[in-house]
């Protein structure tokens, strides 16, 4: 320990400002990590060293034993992970080092029930931004009598620390000789020493959201001799059975009916399905026959729709992973915040396209991560995990369905799809109103006016003449067809327009009486109140107004002329009804947004 703390402390090699502590309790220990960690910058290097014991619990759980360690009570007689983890999440600093040259054990004493396995997972104990672990091995035994640590067994400095402190010190751990000796040239130089020595040890490293290079050290440039090159095996290159691509066949034709289907009847839902769906085919027929998988000493590399490299160090487990056909394998990993795994086109297997190497290309997978320095476990997720994921993308179809598509909307009520002629209508009604052949006898009927007709409307007009001048009478019939739209249907389009007109004629004045039962039809009337024709200056405006499924009828009689008697409303109402009687209703029908 002295030797490693002079080292770091040499303000022409590491230049660190070091704290040591030997053979201290777990409460003084937990204070100073914990006062380290505080009060930092994102600059600030940091590098926390432990040569000890590392003691598993019951439940996984990994701590750091100290001078008054109980395997009773490690929890407050120990330092744990988790601690640790919680520090330097906290800590502001980006560039942190945690090296651990220790042994693990599982903290059971004879006869217990071990309730947890004894690998210990060094990636799975600690966490954090910015974050490298190295430390001396993966996992040794050791062993304890009566709940104590053998005395043969007290941390000593070990052929790990050696090689680290020889690394700094005399500057060989500076393999680019560039002056700057980084985490991953100190790491790469203990690695080798230690294997060359004893082939059995492998130091390991992880790497959490590590960015750049962490510079620990500095030499003089030329001033260390020449190491020859690394070993560098050859990579092994791992492609998916071409066999795979039959995969792609079910999502293929299943995005083929749902773009067809989108495109017909304008279904955004089936249209979003269908993309994701050739998508889907489209990434699986270029990974079967494009893909590939090149495992070499710095990392795995990844090529098919896209290539993307992980190095070892960041790779924190090989999961096996479930999905709707077979099982596919993703490596989970810690250089990313954003994308937390990286599927692998191979192995991957599938129940019409089953690959007899699956088992043993994962085992290869996890021996090579084993090899250079940074073992990952495999694990299996449940099948709730691809059906997890499946289930996302068809909550956001169906919303999609439901909001924008609004499926309720394709079943049209009974509705009417063109309008009668409104002057065919009003000639017709006109020969049976009692008021129009009286009206015979004091005017002259002259021409029909303002007869137009539109898709969407129709519109007749009749003035009354004597046989000298113009009396300023007319009778009106309009008929409003109200087609659907997107959020409401044509007949509550219509209603709403009834309740509109509704309004208008109270502001005019009017007085507006629903139409009665009897009558059959679904409206009012609109008469001027009683007083109004004692103003010999203001017209005579009387109107019945009726909807039909989605067409709004309207008559109007209007007179300017004083000595002109006004139609009865039943009169009126008569009119609106053979009106309504023309109207050609279509019954329920299916439409969807693109067949209207």
């Amino acid at each position: 320990m002295s030797e490693l703390a002079r080292v770091l402390a040499d303000p022409d090699r590491c230049a660190f400002d070091t704290a040591t502590l030997i053979d201290q309790p777990a409460g003084h220990v937990t204070a100073e990590v914990e006062r380290f960690f505080a009060g930092r910058t994102p600059s600030d290097v940091l590098l926390l060293y432990f040569s000890g014991h590392g003691i598993k619990d019951s439940v996984n759980a990994l701590h750091l034993a100290t001078r008054d360690t109980r395997l009773s009570d490690l929890a407050t007689t120990s330092v744990s992970a988790e601690f640790i983890s919680a520090c330097v999440q906290r800590s502001r600093s980006r560039r942190i080092l945690l090296v651990l040259d220790c042994c693990y054990s599982g903290a059971f004493p004879r006869g217990m029930v071990v309730r947890a396995d004894q690998t210990v997972h060094i990636q799975e104990e600690f966490g954090g931004r910015g974050l490298v672990i190295i430390t001396a091995s993966s996992a040794i035994e050791y062993a304890f009598e009566d709940g104590n640590l053998t005395e043969e067994f007290l941390p000593h400095t070990s052929l790990f620390t050696s090689a680290l402190i020889d690394g700094l010190d005399s500057g060989a751990a500076d393999l680019n000789h560039d002056g700057e000796i980084t985490v991953d040239e100190l790491y790469d130089f203990a690695f080798d020493t230690v294997r060359e020595k004893t082939p059995a040890q492998t130091p390991c490293r992880w790497m959490f959201g590590a960015q750049g290079r962490l510079v620990i050290g500095r030499t003089s440039v030329g001033s260390t001799p020449r190491r020859p090159p690394r070993f560098q095996p050859a990579p092994l290159t791992l492609r998916p059975a071409r066999r795979l691509g039959i995969i792609a066949t079910g999502p293929l034709v299943a995005a083929a009916g749902l773009l067809w289907l989108g495109t017909q009847v304008h279904v955004l839902a089936a249209l979003v399905a269908g993309t994701w769906l050739a998508l889907l085919a489209l990434r699986i027929l270029v990974t079967s026959q494009r893909g590939a998988v090149e495992l070499t000493r710095d990392g795995v590399q990844v090529r098919g729709v896209w290539s993307k490299a992980v190095r070892w160090p960041a790779v924190l487990a090989i999961e096996v992973r479930p999905t709707l056909t077979g099982r596919s394998v993703a490596l989970r990993r810690a250089d990313t915040a954003i994308a937390h795994r990286l599927t692998l086109p191979t192995p991957r297997t599938a129940m019409l396209a089953r690959d007899v190497e699956f088992d043993e290309r994962i085992q290869t997978l996890r021996r090579w991560s084993e090899n250079w320095g940074s073992p990952a476990p495999v694990t299996f997720t449940s099948n709730w995990t691809a059906a997890r994921a499946g289930l996302a993308r068809a909550v956001v179809i169906l919303m999609l369905f439901l909001v924008v598509d609004q499926p309720w909307t394709w079943y049209t009520p009974p509705q009417a799809v063109a309008l009668p002629s409104a002057c065919d209508v009003l000639n017709e009604s006109r020969q049976r109103m009692r008021w129009d052949n009286d009206a015979i006898f004091r005017f002259h009927v002259g021409e029909v006016s303002g007869n137009e007709s539109t898709q969407y409307s129709s519109h007749c007009q009749v003035d009354y003449y004597t046989i000298i001048f113009q009396v300023g009478t007319r009778l009106n019939l309009q008929y409003e067809l109200l087609p659907d739209r997107s959020t409401r249907s044509g007949t509550q389009r219509a209603t709403s327009q009834l309740r509109s007109y509704a309004g208008q004629d109270r502001e005019e004045g009017l007085t507006v009486q629903e139409l009665s039962a009897d009558d059959g039809l679904t409206g009012y009337a609109a008469v001027p109140p009683s007083t109004a024709r004692a103003d010999q200056q203001s017209p005579f405006v009387a109107r019945v107004r009726t909807r039909q499924v989605n067409v709004v009828v309207t008559v109007q009689f209007h007179t300017v002329d004083p000595r002109v008697p006004p139609p009865a409303i039943a009169e009126l109402t008569a009119v609106a009804s053979d009106a309504v009687g023309r109207i050609d209703v279509q019954g329920r029908t299916f439409r969807p947004p693109g067949r209207g």
